[in-house]
Protein backbone atom coordinates (compact mmCIF):
# COMPACT_ATOMS: atom_id res chain seq x y z
CA UNK A 1 0.00 0.00 0.00
CA UNK A 2 1.71 3.40 -0.98
CA UNK A 3 0.38 7.11 -0.94
CA UNK A 4 -1.03 8.02 -4.11
CA UNK A 5 1.60 10.89 -3.75
CA UNK A 6 4.81 8.52 -3.42
CA UNK A 7 3.96 6.89 -6.42
CA UNK A 8 6.27 8.05 -9.71
CA UNK A 9 4.62 5.63 -11.75
CA UNK A 10 2.41 2.33 -13.00
CA UNK A 11 3.67 0.24 -15.49
CA UNK A 12 1.76 -2.72 -16.41
CA UNK A 13 3.91 -5.51 -18.39
CA UNK A 14 2.32 -7.67 -21.21
CA UNK A 15 4.24 -10.19 -23.17
CA UNK A 16 1.85 -9.30 -26.41
CA UNK A 17 -0.09 -6.54 -26.42
CA UNK A 18 -3.72 -7.41 -28.26
CA UNK A 19 -7.16 -5.83 -27.97
CA UNK A 20 -8.44 -8.00 -25.69
CA UNK A 21 -5.35 -6.93 -23.84
CA UNK A 22 -5.82 -3.05 -24.27
CA UNK A 23 -9.42 -3.99 -23.08
CA UNK A 24 -8.41 -5.06 -19.97
CA UNK A 25 -5.53 -2.25 -19.77
CA UNK A 26 -8.02 0.05 -19.88
CA UNK A 27 -10.35 -1.00 -17.39
CA UNK A 28 -7.49 -1.55 -14.35
CA UNK A 29 -5.93 2.42 -15.66
CA UNK A 30 -9.50 3.47 -15.29
CA UNK A 31 -9.50 2.33 -11.22
CA UNK A 32 -5.90 3.28 -10.90
CA UNK A 33 -6.91 6.51 -12.32
CA UNK A 34 -9.97 6.79 -10.40
CA UNK A 35 -7.97 7.70 -7.90
CA UNK A 36 -6.09 11.69 -7.23
CA UNK A 37 -3.16 12.78 -5.57
CA UNK A 38 -3.45 15.27 -3.12
CA UNK A 39 -0.53 17.75 -4.06
CA UNK A 40 -1.20 20.65 -1.89
CA UNK A 41 0.83 22.63 -4.10
CA UNK A 42 3.67 20.50 -3.56
CA UNK A 43 4.81 20.11 -7.15
CA UNK A 44 6.80 23.06 -8.99
CA UNK A 45 5.85 23.05 -13.08
CA UNK A 46 7.82 25.42 -15.63
CA UNK A 47 5.33 28.92 -15.58
CA UNK A 48 5.55 28.77 -19.58
CA UNK A 49 4.05 25.37 -18.93
CA UNK A 50 1.70 24.42 -16.23
CA UNK A 51 1.90 20.64 -17.53
CA UNK A 52 5.15 19.72 -17.26
CA UNK A 53 4.61 18.98 -13.55
CA UNK A 54 3.04 16.16 -12.29
CA UNK A 55 -0.48 15.00 -12.67
CA UNK A 56 -2.99 14.38 -9.69
CA UNK A 57 -3.40 11.20 -11.31
CA UNK A 58 -0.73 8.63 -11.01
CA UNK A 59 0.64 8.39 -14.33
CA UNK A 60 0.03 4.65 -16.26
CA UNK A 61 2.28 3.27 -18.41
CA UNK A 62 1.91 -0.41 -20.67
CA UNK A 63 5.07 -1.79 -21.81
CA UNK A 64 4.95 -4.95 -24.11
CA UNK A 65 7.56 -6.72 -25.27
CA UNK A 66 5.69 -7.90 -28.80
CA UNK A 67 2.22 -6.53 -30.37
CA UNK A 68 0.55 -7.47 -33.25
CA UNK A 69 -0.62 -3.50 -33.47
CA UNK A 70 1.21 -0.76 -34.86
CA UNK A 71 1.24 2.82 -33.22
CA UNK A 72 -1.59 4.16 -35.63
CA UNK A 73 -3.86 1.13 -34.92
CA UNK A 74 -3.38 1.28 -31.43
CA UNK A 75 -4.32 4.84 -31.20
CA UNK A 76 -7.34 4.26 -33.23
CA UNK A 77 -8.40 1.46 -31.15
CA UNK A 78 -8.18 4.15 -27.90
CA UNK A 79 -10.17 6.58 -29.89
CA UNK A 80 -12.59 3.67 -31.10
CA UNK A 81 -13.10 2.51 -27.04
CA UNK A 82 -13.22 6.32 -25.89
CA UNK A 83 -16.34 6.92 -28.43
CA UNK A 84 -17.54 3.96 -27.52
CA UNK A 85 -17.68 4.93 -23.54
CA UNK A 86 -18.56 8.51 -25.00
CA UNK A 87 -15.21 10.19 -23.33
CA UNK A 88 -14.29 13.57 -24.60
CA UNK A 89 -10.66 14.67 -25.33
CA UNK A 90 -10.00 15.90 -21.57
CA UNK A 91 -11.83 12.54 -20.17
CA UNK A 92 -9.19 10.60 -22.09
CA UNK A 93 -5.96 12.71 -20.72
CA UNK A 94 -7.53 11.57 -17.65
CA UNK A 95 -9.06 7.96 -17.68
CA UNK A 96 -6.27 6.62 -19.95
CA UNK A 97 -2.55 4.98 -20.18
CA UNK A 98 0.10 8.24 -20.33
CA UNK A 99 2.18 5.68 -22.62
CA UNK A 100 2.36 2.62 -24.34
CA UNK A 101 5.82 0.83 -25.65
CA UNK A 102 6.41 -2.17 -27.08
CA UNK A 103 9.53 -3.28 -27.10
CA UNK A 104 10.47 -5.70 -29.78
CA UNK A 105 13.63 -4.20 -31.74
CA UNK A 106 12.03 -4.95 -35.13
CA UNK A 107 9.18 -3.09 -34.84
CA UNK A 108 9.15 -1.01 -31.76
CA UNK A 109 5.91 1.23 -30.76
CA UNK A 110 5.13 4.23 -28.92
CA UNK A 111 2.00 6.07 -27.79
CA UNK A 112 2.08 8.90 -26.02
CA UNK A 113 -0.98 10.66 -24.61
CA UNK A 114 -0.01 14.78 -25.08
CA UNK A 115 1.06 15.90 -21.68
CA UNK A 116 3.72 18.76 -21.27
CA UNK A 117 6.20 15.72 -19.71
CA UNK A 118 6.28 13.99 -23.28
CA UNK A 119 8.53 15.91 -25.48
CA UNK A 120 8.65 13.54 -28.39
CA UNK A 121 6.46 14.68 -31.22
CA UNK A 122 5.69 12.36 -34.63
CA UNK A 123 3.48 12.87 -37.75
CA UNK A 124 1.12 10.63 -35.95
CA UNK A 125 -1.51 12.36 -34.36
CA UNK A 126 -5.05 11.24 -33.09
CA UNK A 127 -6.17 13.31 -30.44
CA UNK A 128 -4.81 12.85 -27.48
CA UNK A 129 -2.11 10.71 -28.78
CA UNK A 130 0.62 11.04 -31.09
CA UNK A 131 3.59 8.37 -31.34
CA UNK A 132 5.37 5.70 -34.15
CA UNK A 133 7.38 3.60 -34.81
CA UNK A 134 10.82 3.46 -33.39
CA UNK A 135 12.87 0.20 -34.27
CA UNK A 136 15.54 0.04 -31.74
CA UNK A 137 14.72 2.92 -29.38
CA UNK A 138 11.20 2.10 -27.61
CA UNK A 139 13.53 0.92 -24.76
CA UNK A 140 15.38 4.38 -24.64
CA UNK A 141 12.10 6.28 -25.03
CA UNK A 142 10.24 4.30 -22.08
CA UNK A 143 13.38 5.11 -20.16
CA UNK A 144 13.50 8.89 -21.09
CA UNK A 145 10.10 9.21 -20.08
CA UNK A 146 10.18 7.23 -16.89
CA UNK A 147 13.10 9.63 -15.78
CA UNK A 148 11.00 12.86 -16.44
CA UNK A 149 8.32 11.24 -14.23
CA UNK A 150 10.43 10.74 -11.52
CA UNK A 151 12.01 14.12 -11.96
CA UNK A 152 8.83 15.56 -11.89
CA UNK A 153 7.99 14.24 -7.99
CA UNK A 154 10.72 16.63 -6.69
CA UNK A 155 9.25 16.05 -3.05
CA UNK A 156 11.39 12.86 -2.90
CA UNK A 157 14.56 14.07 -3.60
CA UNK A 158 15.69 15.34 0.07
CA UNK A 159 14.52 14.92 3.29
CA UNK A 160 14.16 18.22 4.13
CA UNK A 161 12.08 17.93 1.34
CA UNK A 162 9.76 15.59 1.67
CA UNK A 163 5.69 15.27 1.58
CA UNK A 164 5.20 14.57 5.33
CA UNK A 165 7.59 17.35 5.99
CA UNK A 166 5.74 19.97 4.06
CA UNK A 167 2.25 19.07 5.56
CA UNK A 168 3.66 19.42 8.76
CA UNK A 169 6.57 21.47 9.13
CA UNK A 170 8.48 21.90 12.15
CA UNK A 171 7.42 25.13 14.56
Amino acid sequence: MFFAESVVAVLEVKTELSVTEIDRILKHCRKVKERKRQVFGLYWAEPADPTTGPSERVPYYVISFNSSKNAMEIMTILKERSSQDGLSEDEQKALYPDGIFTLNPQHGTVVLKELGLHKLRTDLRLPPFYGGEIQNNALCALWFTLMAQAESVRFLNFPNNTYVGRLFPKP
